[in-house]
């Protein structure tokens, strides 16, 4: 292998957690960077479905997340246990109209995607009997392949795996600066004083991506999005997997909790400012309009989560500048696309191989001013 020396990963969520387990895997000397605990912002407030489904209009960005399911294979082999992997699949009847649902099923089936189409009453009786439907023969797309993840238990064990490897952790203190001698990165400087060499850096801090960026100088052009996590404590299991009914995801949250995420909230959440009250309840009764039984539950929790979008909707992997030994990996869909972007940005910087799954969405495509 050749020696690339030190490299810092900046940002501990799903995406920069796989970077460094993957890197270490490698053989490589790795240090993990967090200003907070790992797994505890963006990953934390993820709806954390693993799935390609959502992303059938872009092709290339589409093969790349098929990659990032079919990966997950490889990586719940690799790590014993898995309790944070539920491989129950995902339905969906949010689309406009049964033509579309329809036309969905089969452009996915068409491209080799695990895809049905059952009745709603079939799914009633055999997969989610608490949901109420619109109508027992109403179309609901069942995607039986897809997957959620519990976000911070993959994190902890990715961590935990990596420094079992050798690497090393620097967690709670903000990076403060990157030093660049004879353009190469030659050391970071933290919040508390430390300094470590590093022959390389790996921006992965999602939401805060642009901010490690412009210590070195570089523009990297963001959306801000915020979205509203409610997480809802139930007196028993009322869901199985991940569903999108229409206006809503819901997914369970382990024993006897669901999550919910509502998009219709977001401008009122933007407004605000931060997360209410007033919030949580209108999300629950949303989402009681698909699980009646929430309407006598209780909220327990509501964060505020910042997709770290890169401004054109696509991730931004792999260098990224001049600098030698800068690279980024910055992604909205990260639970879906964490381990394989770990796995080939690792093969990038230990090798120099750029994969054609991610050739298109190199971070070289956004030029500083």
């Amino acid at each position: 292998m050749p020696d690339v020396g030190r490299v810092a990963v900046i940002g501990s969520g799903v995406v920069g957690a796989c970077v460094g387990y993957y890197l270490a895997r490698e053989g490589v000397n790795v240090l993990m960077v967090d200003a907070q605990r790992p797994g505890e912002l963006t990953t934390r407030a993820s709806l954390a479905w693993v799935n390609a489904s959502a992303k059938a209009e872009h092709q290339a960005y589409f093969a790349l997340n098929f990659a990032g399911c079919r990966e997950y294979e490889r990586l719940v082999g690799e790590l014993p246990g898995a309790s944070w992997w539920n491989p129950t699949g995902h339905l969906r009847w949010d689309y406009r109209d049964e033509r579309e649902l329809v036309d969905a099923v089969q452009q996915l089936r068409g491209r080799g995607y695990p895809a049905e189409v059952w009745e709603a009453g079939r799914v009633q009786t055999l997969l989610e009997p608490h949901v109420a439907f619109p109508s027992p023969a109403a179309l609901v797309a069942l995607f039986p392949s897809e997957s959620w993840v519990d976000g911070p238990n993959l994190v902890r064990t990715l961590v935990d795996a990596a420094v079992e490897m050798g690497a090393t952790t620097a967690f709670g203190s903000m990076l403060r600066k990157i030093n660049v001698v004879g353009a190469a990165v030659s050391s970071i400087e933290l919040g508390g004083g430390e300094t470590y060499p590093v022959e390389k850096v790996v921006n992965a801090a999602g939401p805060g991506a642009a901010g490690v960026a412009r210590l070195l100088g570089r523009v990297l052009p963001m959306r801000d999005s915020p979205g509203l996590a409610v997480r809802v404590q139930t007196s028993r299991d009322l869901v199985a997997r991940v569903i999108h009914p229409t206006g809503i995801a819901i997914r369970p949250d382990g024993p006897g909790r669901v999550f919910l995420l509502v998009r219709s909230v977001e401008p009122a959440l933007r407004k605000a400012g931060r997360a209410s009250e007033q919030l949580g309840d209108e999300v629950k009764r949303i989402a009681a309009q698909t699980l009646p039984e929430l309407a006598r539950a209780s909220v327990v929790e509501t964060r505020v989560g910042y997709r770290p979008v890169p401004v054109d909707g696509f991730p931004a992997i792999g260098k990224a500048i001049d600098i030698d030994g800068y690279y980024e990996a910055v992604t909205h869909s990260g639970i879906t696309l964490g381990p394989i972007v770990g796995r080939l940005l690792a093969a990038e910087i230990i090798h120099g191989d750029i994969d054609p799954l991610v050739s298109p969405f190199r971070a070289s495509r956004f030029h500083s001013e």
